[in-house]
């Protein structure tokens, strides 16, 4: 709950101020700029242009009063046309003083006792009056035209709002992998398909079109950024990008300040996924259901995997000589996750995951010459955090039971199956939607029982050798070596393997893909485009 640090800032006056109305009386050059809105309200030429409410939350380390001035002294927009709330938790009252030295007589201040920033949010927009909110953070530097390139955009476009062109600012090298990281994902994160483009760093927004997908859910804390997207696309108002007029963003210049923003996104997302709308979860967040679904040790799936995997090994040794050293040590790997579980339990989970993240971040620091291996220790880290967060809340206990998801639901792909477990999410490369498998994946096919054959295509991203050892298992009975040919891998299925009700269990394992000199960290199985079953 939000209450008060003591009386609204802004309806106060102190020394400084009344210092600042004493100078500007001597000094009328460098008066404030008058508050012009209720003459405005009054004038139907002025009555009708759009206003903009500049909201600020304060509450990270990295803020300062001063960016402020960016926002209040150096905008190209008229001052009459724009207010600027800055609203700070209880930890920022101090600051109240200079805060209000860089706010001019229509600005506010608002001081809350929370520790939460993004429950700052909803306070703010209730008393802003702007048709436009504009929305940044305490660490970020506006550029001057900002406000004058939003405006612009918002008059002449028919979209809800948009983000806005991000710079950086980096107080260390650390900070700069944060930067090259954005770099390398600002592409796909502006292609006309994403609907995740909003960030509270800067955007903008109608009022009307916020509050009627209902705006941040400050409990969620980081994760409300992505929910508020997920809520506007579904409502048809997806956020668009523009690409001028910005601001500058301090990055994160330490591993504490980034696991934390990590770990309270994670962990927010597993809350709702757990918690909240089950349809809104497996339509946007299907890859935090598949992690849950794999952190909450569903033990016939992992006994399967487990077996299957064992087998593909077994199948790999038995080879003379052994060359596949690199394949024998990824499936090795794969299986003593897929065992682990149940050597470790719950509490195992937590601990095998911290593990992994201060490996990462020992590699960050030990590669701090080495830019490219450094990128991806980076990621790694980065990673792992949403692991750690995923164990902690698993461990925990979730309320809700993570079936086996059909993550291709809506995107089109011919996928014959009701779900599967161990997937990552669909995407879209070069025109073509697919998405991977994790080396030892398991599918849910609801097929009668018939001979027919299974067609697997992988739309030509990962090389397939006809001696890469592919294990397919059809109710954890092996099948045929499959034949390969191009991007197709297919199978005959005996009707004398079929369960005895509708539903079959598919499982595929595969040497995990190798990527070294990439910054891609999940473990890679098979891309899947299309899963077909035919008449033998």
């Amino acid at each position: 709950m939000l209450t008060p640090a003591g009386a609204e800032c802004y309806c106060s006056k102190p020394t400084a101020s009344r210092w600042r109305d004493l100078a500007a009386k001597l000094f009328p050059s460098i008066a404030p700029r008058p508050d012009t809105r209720k003459e405005n309200a009054q004038n139907p030429a002025m009555a009708k242009l759009p206003f903009i409410s500049v909201i600020l939350v304060f509450g990270d380390e990295r803020g300062r009063a001063d960016h402020l001035a960016s926002w209040t002294q150096q905008q190209t927009l008229e001052g009459d046309r724009f207010e600027v709330i800055a609203v700070t938790t209880g930890e920022q009252s101090s600051q109240a003083d200079e805060i209000r030295s860089y706010l001019r007589p229509q600005d506010r201040l608002l001081c809350f006792e929370t520790n939460k920033p993004f429950e700052l949010i909803a306070p703010a927009v209730k008393v802003s009056t702007g048709d436009i909110l504009f929305f940044s953070e305490d660490h970020c530097i506006a550029e001057p035209d900002c406000l004058e390139t939003t405006l612009d955009y918002m008059e002449n476009t028919n979209t809800a709002g948009a983000s806005v062109r991000w710079g950086h600012i980096n107080p260390n090298s650390f900070a700069v992998m944060e930067q090259r990281l954005a770099d390398r994902d600002l592409a796909s994160w502006i292609d006309g398909d994403s609907w995740n483009r909003l960030r509270l760093r800067g955007f903008f927004i109608s009022r009307e079109a916020y509050l009627d997908a209902g705006g941040f859910e400050g409990p969620y804390e980081q994760f409300s950024e992505v929910l508020l997207a997920a809520r506007l696309h579904a409502s048809g108002n997806p956020i668009g990008y523009l690409d001028k007029g910005g601001i500058n963003h301090i990055n994160t210049s330490t591993f504490g300040e980034l696991f934390s923003n990590v770990w309270k996104y994670a962990y927010n997302e597993c809350r709702f996924c757990d918690e909240g709308d089950a349809e809104m979860a497996e339509r946007y967040f299907a890859h935090a259901l598949l992690a849950m679904h794999g952190a909450s040790g569903d033990s016939a799936t992992r006994a399967a995997l487990k077996k299957a995997t064992g087998a593909v090994l077994r199948r790999i040794l038995s080879e003379r000589p052994v060359r596949r050293w690199s394949e024998i040590a990824g499936l090795s790997l794969t299986w003593f996750r897929l065992v682990s579980p149940y050597l470790l339990g719950a509490r195992g989970r937590q601990w095998s995951a911290y593990a992994m993240l201060y490996m990462a971040q020992l590699r960050v620091i030990v590669w701090r010459n080495d830019d490219d291996r450094r990128l991806r220790a980076f990621i790694d880290f980065w990673m792992r955090g949403a692991e750690c967060a995923r164990a902690d809340y698993m461990a925990g206990g979730a309320k809700r039971r993570f079936e086996r998801l059909p993550v291709w639901r809506g995107h089109g792909l011919d996928v014959a199956a009701l779900g599967a477990a161990g997937c990552h999410g669909v995407e879209t490369h070069n025109g073509t939607t697919f998405f991977w498998t994790q080396p030892a994946c398991q599918f849910v096919v609801d097929q009668p029982p018939a001979d027919c054959r299974m067609t697997i295509r992988t739309a030509g991203f990962r090389n397939l050798r006809e001696r890469l050892p592919i294990g397919l298992f059809w109710n954890d009975n092996a099948l045929p070596d499959p034949i390969i040919d191009g991007d197709r891998i297919s199978v005959p299925v005996s009707s004398q393997l079929f369960a005895s009700g509708a539903e079959q269990r598919l499982t595929v394992v595969v040497p995990p893909l190798s990527t070294p000199g990439t910054s891609e960290t999940r473990k890679l199985g098979l891309p899947i485009c299309a899963l077909q079953f035919e008449p033998a």
